[in-house]
């Protein structure tokens, strides 16, 4: 987690700026698969890109941990189920995590909305441009 207030801000208030991805990594290791579901949510990374007037910048990453037996399931399967279930499993704890370390800051709280993430990161990269 990483959280800074922007001493320039003229302290107005600001449309919520902020984007959540996912990643995923996995090994077959013995007779196990195991897999890390990252998450991350990124606020006013845009404006402070642009060096534009913003509150704070505040990055929050979540890891899960995943692991199967491969006489249970396949690594193909684990893949898929793991993706899709982990970034479900781990949203409410970035929410939670994300209030939390808002309210510590003495910032009004950010409550992310409840949303369908898994399909919010597929739109994201439906739409991404590729340069």
């Amino acid at each position: 987690m990483r959280f800074k207030i922007n001493e320039k801000s003229d302290g107005q208030r600001f449309p919520m700026d902020f984007d959540i991805d996912s990643s995923f990594e996995y090994e077959e290791k013995n007779d196990k698969v195991q897999g890390v579901v990252t998450l991350k949510a990124t606020f006013f990374k845009t404006l402070a890109a642009r060096d534009e007037d913003y509150p704070f910048n505040f990055d929050v990453v979540v890891d899960g941990y995943f692991s199967a037996s491969l006489d249970e399931i396949s690594p193909e399967e684990f893949k898929k189920i793991a993706k899709k279930n982990g970034v479900a499993i781990l949203f409410p704890y970035l929410r939670s995590i994300v209030c939390d370390a808002s309210k510590m800051a003495n910032i009004q709280p950010i409550l992310l909305p409840s949303i369908n993430v898994v399909k919010f990161i597929e739109d994201r990269h439906k739409n991404k441009v590729i340069s």
